[in-house]
Parts: structure tokens; C-alpha cells; sequence
């Protein structure tokens, strides 16, 4: 499975609602593609903070190289600035894998009996839970933080959903859950070099995810 697939995963209420703003998990999705390659060492992100090719032979997954494609284009740029197009209709794409591999289904209906609307009620929540479990053991520290994992935690930070997504955290307060969620994303997980790689890449997606939440936000404030 796809780290935007997890990714996504997490964000689906059981009765398929999200449970953080479909803004911000549209740029998280792009952004755990960017990540995932990163992991493939087919990009990374330079010291400038801007986007680097290292490898540009297609992976064999549609969404991964539909995204390597954009980020080729769009080489020396700042992920800010790529995200935006590998986003649009990622979540759609992404539920209807998840739909055919039995994780989520479709289920379709009216908003105020007039818009068309569509929730992905989650089928699986034994792969669901068992992948939170996982990260939650990771950001407690009773498991070692490795890059998937750091990648999921520093996504879901970006996003503002710890504490949505890890509703129990052993009765740890949501400040603190917080607070490790952000040292994962600060890369403070990192030892080797390739680690260091990984964790400036997810930096530099989590910044762009920022300035985006940030831009719609002063953006919908100076329309009203």
C-alpha cells in the first residue's frame, strides 16, 4: 500500500467522513507521494529547498509516476509550488484503488437533496487500526521510528490531525502528543545519512503544506 494510501486511510472516519479539512489532507496526499519517492531515492529536495530529480524511469504505479512525471517537470522548484496540480483529484483516485482492494467502499448521496456527494465508508478497519497502532508505538517511543512511519507521523502533523487520528495515546495529554509528533517531523528520528535525506525532503513537504494551509487561509479571509 501507497504511504498516501495509509495516509488516507487514517484521515477516514469509519463511516468514511474525514476527520481533517479536505484541503489540507488533499496537499498531504501530494505531499506523501513526493515523500514516497523520496524513499525510492527518485527525488529529493536540495539544500536550497528545492526539488531535485535523481532518478526519472517510472516506478510501475500509477499515482507515484503520474507525480514523478510533474515533479520532472517542475525540477528546481520548490515543492510549494508542485504540490497544487498532484493534488488535484488525488483523494478520488486514491479512494477508488483503496475501493478496489476492498479497504473502503463507495457510497454515494445528496447533499440538502440537490449535490451530488460521496463518503468511502472504511471495510477494513483490522489494517486500519493495526497500521495506527503501529505509528502510535513509533511516536510514544516504544517502538523505533523508521522513514515510513516518521513520513506518516510528520504528514499527519502537517495536517493538524494527531490528535484526531490518535484519539488514545495512553492518556498522554494532546500538547505532548503534539510535541513528539512535531520532533518526528523536526527529523530528530534521523541517524544516517539517507535518513537525513528523507527527513529534509518530508521538512520541505511539510513547509510547502504549511504555506498552503496559511495562503487559503488569508485568502478566504480577505473574499469574506
Amino acid at each position: 500500500m501507497l504511504i498516501a494510501e495509509d495516509l488516507l486511510l487514517q484521515l477516514t472516519a469509519a463511516d468514511g467522513r474525514l476527520i481533517a479539512a479536505g484541503n489540507k489532507i488533499d496537499l498531504g496526499l501530494a505531499g506523501a507521494l513526493l515523500s514516497e519517492l523520496a524513499l525510492l531515492e527518485k527525488v529529493t529536495v536540495d539544500d536550497r529547498g528545492r526539488l531535485l530529480v535523481r532518478d526519472a524511469r517510472p516506478v510501475g504505479n500509477p499515482h507515484l509516476d503520474a507525480a514523478l512525471a510533474h515533479f520532472v517537470a517542475k525540477q528546481g522548484k520548490k515543492p510549494k509550488d508542485a504540490l497544487g496540480k498532484v493534488a488535484k483529484g488525488l483523494r478520488g483516485r486514491l479512494y477508488d484503488g483503496l475501493a478496489v482492494e476492498g479497504a473502503v467502499r463507495a457510497e454515494r448521496s445528496t447533499f440538502l437533496g440537490i449535490f451530488p456527494r460521496t463518503t468511502w465508508p472504511v471495510l477494513d478497519r483490522h489494517a486500519q487500526e493495526a497500521t495506527r497502532d503501529a505509528l502510535l508505538r513509533e511516536l510514544l517511543g516504544s517502538a523505533p521510528v523508521e522513514p515510513r512511519g516518521a513520513t506518516l507521523i510528520s504528514l499527519v502533523h502537517a495536517i493538524d490531525a494527531v490528535p484526531a487520528v490518535f484519539p488514545d495515546a495512553g492518556g498522554l495529554p494532546k500538547r505532548d502528543l503534539k510535541k513528539r509528533a512535531k520532533a518526528v517531523a523536526d527529523g530528530s528520528w534521523a541517524g544516517a545519512a539517507v535518513g537525513k535525506a528523507i527527513a529534509q525532503t518530508q521538512a520541505a513537504v511539510n513547509a510547502a503544506i504549511t504555506a498552503a494551509i496559511v495562503s487559503s487561509a488569508a485568502g478566504g479571509a480577505v473574499s469574506s
